[in-house]
């Protein structure tokens, strides 16, 4: 298949999506493994492949099928394993928001699809030296969303996730600050009956000292995500 050809179907599945929302369209023939060959195609632009993945995750975000969603998500996943050897961070960066686009957009998201979504995620955000600062902002603003909709989802890569906060210097830190901000929550040490929170100290003073470096408007959003999950136990 062209890729005038996987426009033209991901144009109608758009449509017909939107004209009838029980209508999965699998008429129109598209198998995401074509979607797959234009992203991975070096010859082709990379206005064309963002294109590609911003209709895709349009038409992806109205699914009604777990199963067509999680088959365009694989699909991707698939893709970026090949994007990710190149140099094009955009398109590396879209196919990351969309495949969490179309995840979300769930109501009843499956949790080990979920959770292998954010393994990806946080792998690009922890290899620093490794991904370039705009790929792993993009992951952040990914977990970011995940946390936002499935609170508690994080828990467990809190801890590398703080670790890999101390050793960014790239600007792609702010993003990684609004993930921490989100996720970071008043924990009691086991065994211990106060009501400390463990984190408040250390962990949640690092990113008040951070917030000057941040622009305006996302160190509100630090701010307000801090005083949402710890109120009162903030550090003067």
């Amino acid at each position: 298949m062209g890729q005038q050809e996987c426009f033209a179907n991901l144009v109608r599945l758009r449509q017909e999506l939107y004209a009838d929302p029980g209508n999965e369209a699998v008429s129109v023939g598209l198998h995401y493994s074509d979607v797959v060959k234009v992203l991975v195609d070096d010859r082709q632009d990379e206005s064309s492949q963002l294109a590609l993945l911003l209709m895709l995750q349009e038409a992806g975000s109205s699914y009604h099928s777990e199963k067509t969603a999680y088959d365009a998500v694989e699909s991707l996943k698939s893709a970026y394993g090949a994007v990710r050897r190149t140099t094009r961070y955009n398109v590396q960066s879209q196919t990351l928001i969309t495949m969490t686009t179309i995840m979300l957009s769930q109501q009843s998201a499956n949790d080990t699809r979920l959770y292998e979504l954010v393994e990806l995620l946080v792998e690009n955000v922890v290899q620093v030296k490794r991904n370039h600062p705009l790929v792993r902002a993009a992951g952040c603003s990914c977990l970011r969303e995940i946390e936002i909709f499935h609170p508690g989802f994080l828990a467990k890569h809190m801890e590398q996730l703080w670790g890999t906060f101390g050793k960014d210097n790239s600007w792609a830190c702010q993003a990684l600050a609004l993930v921490l901000a989100v996720g970071t929550t008043p924990t009691t040490p086991t065994g211990n009956g106060s009501d400390e929170p463990a984190r408040s100290l250390h962990e949640v003073s690092s990113l008040l000292g951070s917030m000057h470096l941040m622009t305006p408007l996302a160190a509100a959003a630090v701010m307000q995500s801090l005083l949402a999950n710890f109120g009162g136990f903030l550090p003067p």
